[in-house]
């Protein structure tokens, strides 16, 4: 479960602790990237619930919009930064 937590902590924002301690060693982040695709899969299936739910309620350019914010709200754009970086170098 550390393993987990440490993964949930690298790529969200969510506010997690884990045994009393904030710090990790390099070997227990390593340990951790098994997790990576379950954490993936969670915060996909919180945005397709998300989606879902905003495209009853609002306009496709809205609930896309709300859905992008939930996203960096969510994972503090990890991704988005390297895209960004992506497409800046190009």
């Amino acid at each position: 479960m550390r393993y987990f937590l440490i993964a949930v902590t690298f790529l969200t924002r969510l506010p997690v602790t884990f045994g009393g301690k904030d710090n990790y060693q390099a070997e227990d982040f390593q340990k951790s990237i098994y997790f990576f695709p379950l954490i993936g899969l969670i915060i996909g299936l919180i945005l397709w619930g998300s989606y879902y739910l905003l495209d009853l309620v609002f306009p496709k350019m809205i609930s896309a919009a709300l859905l992008l914010l939930i996203y960096v709200l969510l994972t503090g754009g990890l991704h988005l930064d390297g895209l960004i970086d992506t497409v800046d170098g190009v």
